[in-house]
């Protein structure tokens, strides 16, 4: 069975909410490097590796629950369409992109009605489906 929607997810927190983490993570280790400063040279190293791992941490989660990190498959789609002047909509199956988001939020999922004349894929020629791992 053919479904008639497709889901795209929106993103559950704000850009600038990153840059906004990394900038914090900066000041502070700015302030604990140097206006504190550092009583024994063995900690800074440390303080710096937890400054970057931290950073990396934050990038990472950003990239991995951003629904714009996707994969593209292919599959085979029916194609319904209203014949058009190419006529190739005639019910046969083609082969067609599927796009899912690594991680989608339940609740930030928008669900798109598909026109038929599209057969199962949208007006960008791909299909929008789940998220491969719901939340």
């Amino acid at each position: 069975m053919v479904k008639n929607y497709q889901i795209i997810y929106i993103r559950p927190y704000p850009v600038f909410a990153v840059w906004g983490i990394i900038a914090w993570l900066t000041l502070a280790f700015v302030y604990v490097h140097y206006l504190v400063g550092v009583n024994y040279a063995a900690q800074s190293p440390v303080i710096l590796g937890t400054y970057a791992g931290l950073v990396v941490l934050v990038c990472l989660l950003a990239i991995v629950t951003d629904p714009d990190t996707e994969f593209y498959f292919k599959k085979k789609i029916e194609d319904k369409g209203d014949g058009g002047e190419k006529g190739d909509a005639d019910g046969n199956e083609r082969e067609g992109t599927i796009v899912r988001s690594l991680i989608g939020f339940k609740r930030w999922e928008v669900r798109f009605v598909t026109p038929e004349f599209l057969g199962d894929s949208w007006i960008d020629g791909v299909r929008h489906d789940e998220a491969s791992i719901r939340i």
